[in-house]
């Protein structure tokens, strides 16, 4: 009985320690889930921050409008007293709407030439990337190559010498 209550205390320890192991893996799951958590908070942090300057951005938009707003009102009571000015100002504003027409058109192309030489560096990036393993590979070769031909250079002047010895 002694003998089969060790044999029990033995195996109780087997499967504790088992069951130890499982749940040292089962932290290893839980840090790399709080791992995970931490970087997807660190990305919302980013997003946040984003965020913020947009809505910076729109805040200094909204105070640049309410700029124009007041110019417009000083403009309409500036036509009112000289008809002449407001036709001089109005040709303007067309030529004004006009350039950023054009300047809106420009910056499109722009974007579109930028994401083409992007994808254009990133094809030269890729095929960089297997010409150096190319040229790695075929050093290597033209190495063994070198070591080849002058283990039979060896083994040729060895046997030019053996043979004018003989």
């Amino acid at each position: 009985m002694g003998k089969t209550l060790d044999e029990l205390f033995d195996k109780l320890d087997a499967v504790a320690e088992r069951m130890e192991q499982g749940f040292r893996e089962i932290d290893k799951r839980f840090q790399n889930v709080d791992r995970r958590f931490e970087q997807i908070d660190k990305r919302f942090e980013q997003i946040d921050k984003r965020f913020e300057q947009i809505d910076k951005r729109f805040e200094q938009i909204d105070k640049r409008f309410e700029h124009i707003d007041k110019r417009f009102e000083q403009i309409d009571k500036r036509f009112e007293r000289i008809e002449e000015r407001l036709d001089k100002h109005e040709r303007r504003l067309i030529s004004v709407e006009e350039m950023t027409a054009s300047l809106i058109q420009m910056v499109g192309h722009t974007n579109a030439r930028l994401e083409e030489v992007q994808a254009d560096v990133h094809d030269l990036h890729a095929a960089f990337k297997q010409t150096n393993e190319t040229v790695t590979f075929l050093d290597k070769k033209v190495w063994e190559q070198e070591k080849q031909l002058f283990l039979l250079r060896e083994r040729f002047d060895k046997y030019l010498d053996d043979k004018n010895r003989s």
